[in-house]
Formats: structure tokens, C-alpha cells, sequence
């Protein structure tokens, strides 16, 4: 290892100790929050970039796909959790509804990113992939959510709705629609702050990957705006595959947090 690798080593730690070092001073009470989200992110660093240097090691196309699926799959399980839902209930059909929208955004960006044959290589992929995965699922997760809290919280509504000759899906469609409005809602929101926050430093990592300054602005709206499609598109088939899994023969919703 260079001696520039333990000189970047040694910036980080410096960076991480400046929280603490502000929280012993002013009493935030907030070391064990920073510990626990410090560990959590140097794990989840470390975890994909261990997988990132095998699969680059091997430079298999095979072995790239199956570790973008394992990235998409902890991605949901890990939105899942984060939102207390059940993963017996609601995890098949959002890896569903992730999946399906994954194998077309991360293919199409990859290849808009690179040109091929570089497209599927496990440096270009892979970090397209997680880019993808993670903001669609979390947004996704967070439309599943809000779904069934609507349901659960306007059950009577629901009820009375199929006790006066609605069906199911009809019940369900004011629902239905409330959750894919507040997820596209939400993802808009996010893609205003952001475009401050975090666009400035994709452009930037796209220019070191070399390319284009044109092109690197061209990718960056892209990104915001397949998010944005791939959150409503996801959403849209989870909860339509979610309906065998979250409802009984009688039509009853069951518990799914």
C-alpha cells in the first residue's frame, strides 16, 4: 500500500473525530448514535468493496450478475428493515418489483455510462447498480409503507367500500393512488436537495472516470430522473404482486410491520 493510501487513511479518521470531539464539548449526547452509524457505514463500505475486489479479481460476467443481484437484494432487505416491515410478506414481491425495473435502468445507464463492450465490466457495473438499487429502494419501500399505513389506518373506509359492492381493487384504488403520488412527490423533493448536495459530486466522479463534461451533465439529470421512474415503476408492480401475500381470501388485510 502507497504511502498516499495511509495519508488518506489518516484524513478520514482525523474527519471522524471531529464529531466526537464537538459532542464531548457541547454535551449532544449523540456518541452512540455517531458509533453505531460509523460502524454501520464502515461495514457496508467494507463489505462491498471486498465483493467489488473479488468479482474484479475474477472478471467473470457471470460472477458480475450474480453480485448485482446479491447487492439488489440487500438493498430491499436492508430498506425493509429500516421501515420495521416483514420481510415473510413483503420481501418477494419487493424484490420483485425491483428487480424487474433493475434489469432494464442498470443495463441502458451502463452502457450510456461506458460504451460496450467496458459497459459490463465489474468497475463500471457494479457501482451503477448500487447507485440504482439503493435510492430506488429505499424510495420504493417507503411507497409500500405508506400504502398499508393508509389501509390500515382507514380500514373502515376499506371496509365499507367492499360492503357496498366494491371490489377488491377498487377498494384499494384510492390507496393505490396516494401511495404513488407521495413517493413521486417525495423523490422530487429529494432530487431538489440533492441536485445541491449530491449531484455536484457524481458530476465530479464521472469527469475522474473521464468522461465528458457534456455528457457527465447529461448522465447526472438522468440518474435523478431514472430514479424518479424506476421508484413509481417498482412501486407500481411490488404492490401488485404484494396482493397475494398481504391479503386473505376474504379480501382482509393482514399484518405486514
Amino acid at each position: 500500500m502507497s504511502l498516499q493510501f495511509f495519508g488518506e487513511l489518516l484524513f478520514c479518521i482525523l474527519l471522524l473525530v471531529i464529531p466526537f470531539v464537538l459532542d464531548n464539548i457541547l454535551k449532544l449526547n449523540l456518541s452512540d448514535r455517531l458509533l453505531r452509524g460509523s460502524i454501520s457505514l464502515l461495514v457496508l463500505i467494507g463489505i462491498c468493496g471486498a465483493i467489488l475486489d473479488f468479482v474484479m479479481w475474477q472478471n467473470h460476467l457471470w460472477l458480475t450478475i450474480l453480485a448485482a443481484f446479491i447487492v439488489v437484494a440487500v438493498t430491499c432487505i436492508w430498506a425493509l428493515l429500516h421501515f420495521c416491515l416483514k420481510l415473510r410478506r413483503l420481501l418477494i414481491p419487493s424484490l420483485t418489483g425491483l428487480l424487474v425495473v433493475m434489469l432494464f435502468l442498470a443495463p441502458l445507464s451502463a452502457i450510456l455510462v461506458t460504451p460496450l463492450p467496458q459497459s459490463f465490466s465489474p468497475q463500471n457495473f457494479l457501482p451503477i447498480v448500487c447507485l440504482l438499487s439503493g435510492s430506488i429502494s429505499f424510495n420504493m419501500i417507503r411507497g409500500i409503507r405508506q400504502y398499508y399505513v393508509g389501509l390500515k389506518n382507514h380500514a373502515a373506509l376499506y371496509n365499507y367500500l367492499l360492503g357496498n359492492g366494491c371490489t377488491h381493487r377498487q377498494a384499494v384504488a384510492f390507496f393505490f393512488h396516494r401511495s404513488l403520488q407521495s413517493t413521486s412527490l417525495w423523490v422530487l423533493r429529494r432530487i431538489s436537495t440533492t441536485m445541491l448536495t449530491a449531484s455536484p459530486l457524481l458530476l465530479l466522479a464521472l469527469i475522474w472516470a473521464g468522461v465528458p463534461v457534456m455528457k457527465a451533465a447529461v448522465l447526472n439529470f438522468m440518474f435523478f430522473f431514472a430514479v424518479l421512474s424506476g421508484s413509481m415503476s417498482s412501486l407500481f408492480i411490488s404492490l401488485w404482486f404484494a396482493r397475494r401475500y398481504t391479503f386473505d381470501e376474504y379480501s382482509r388485510l393482514q399484518p405486514v410491520s
